[in-house]
């Protein structure tokens, strides 16, 4: 059911990804903003590819030992590792195999725990890097109400905090005064930068902080309940691939095609529904 969920995420994603900055947009200038959105989604990507890479020794030297939960999660990485190859935006490869060193099932385990761990820490230094560059974008071509652009930023920063566990008053400052931070040295970039590009960045900004406040609506303020940690984990990684889809139509849109053909592989080739819900989905062990 969830990696049938996750498939039909990314299958409305490409049906409609990428067009309405590119109808919006001269091409040069939507692939500015994409690109300046993209950096820093290479690094939670490596660690999906290597957590995919390891469950699939499921699928051979360790199938007898591994779990049922672990079997089926090899069953689908091998997709999981073609969606990301098909990425071209995001060409990073690992430097070593991660399954070299595994020579028994119980470091399979371990090696897929630190690599759950690395996969948070990095998508959470993603979310704080994508505040800070849509902050800054907000800041150099501010909108008519730029007071209540700001308070929704700040809203989701705090979501996002509470999403990754940051739970003191002085991590939550210290962690905001980063953001804070960061925001300030891009946004004298912007100086240098065409109203066009601006623009762009600023818009796609808009449509990213959309999608990660649709992320984070279990950590707001009204919820009454928040996932549990493979359930938080699995919708981290939907916003990766998420956001990594979207990037990716924007700057080359001619792998609409073969993005949708491994999404439709993923769905088993069933019909798209609409996605009622956001359970999470533990993507991929």
């Amino acid at each position: 059911m969830a990696a049938s969920r996750f498939a039909c995420l990314l299958l409305a994603i490409l049906t409609t990804g990428g067009v309405a900055l590119a109808n919006g947009a001269e091409s040069t200038t939507a692939e500015f903003a994409a690109r300046y959105y993209a950096t820093g989604l290479q690094e939670p990507l490596l660690q999906i590819r290597a957590g995919s890479q390891i469950v699939t020794t499921c699928q051979s030297r360790f199938r007898s030992k591994c779990s049922k939960r672990h079997r089926e999660a090899a069953a689908r990485a091998g997709l999981t590792l073609e969606y990301l190859d098909a990425l071209t935006l995001f060409p990073g490869r690992l430097a070593s195999d991660p399954t070299a060193p595994l020579g028994k099932y119980t470091q399979v385990v371990t090696a897929l725990d630190e690599t759950n761990e690395a996969i948070l820490r990095d998508a959470s230094n993603y979310d704080r890097a994508l505040f800070a560059r849509y902050g800054a974008a907000l800041s150099a071509c501010p909108p008519d109400n730029p007071n209540e652009y700001r308070a929704a930023l700040l809203s989701l920063e705090h979501s996002h905090l509470r999403m990754f566990g940051v739970d003191s008053d002085d991590k939550r400052a210290r962690a905001l005064q980063s953001i804070a931070d960061e925001e300030a040295a891009l946004a004298k970039n912007f100086s240098d930068l065409m109203p066009e590009d601006c623009m762009a960045a600023r818009q796609l900004g808009e449509l990213l902080m959309t999608m990660i406040s649709a992320k984070l609506v279990h950590w707001s303020v009204e919820a009454t309940s928040s996932p549990n940690p493979d359930a938080t984990r699995g919708i981290a990684n939907e916003f990766l691939f998420q956001a990594a889809t979207e990037l990716e139509l924007i700057v080359n849109p001619e792998k609409r095609e073969r993005l949708e053909t491994i999404a439709q592989r993923m769905n088993e080739g069933k019909r798209v529904e609409p996605v009622a819900e956001k359970s999470g989905l533990s993507l991929h062990w």
